[in-house]
């Protein structure tokens, strides 16, 4: 019996961390933020305006060439 009950317990053991699951929380930005890799570009509420700064946020972030 102490046999079986240690093979049990063994493999319960043994099988945990392969039914373990990681839980990571997704960052949550608020809706008019607008990120661009992991910087963020800007924020304003008008849809125009973010999809301008998601356009051009290599230029925001890093300046564009005629500066």
């Amino acid at each position: 019996m102490k046999k079986l009950f240690l093979a049990a317990t063994l493999t319960v053991w043994a099988a945990v961390p392969a039914f373990a699951q990681q839980y990571f929380p997704p960052f949550m930005e608020p809706p008019d933020v607008v990120v661009y890799g992991n910087q963020v570009v800007g924020q304003d509420p008008d849809p125009n305006v973010r999809l301008d700064l998601r356009r051009n946020a290599e230029c925001y972030l890093h300046g564009c060439g005629g500066e």
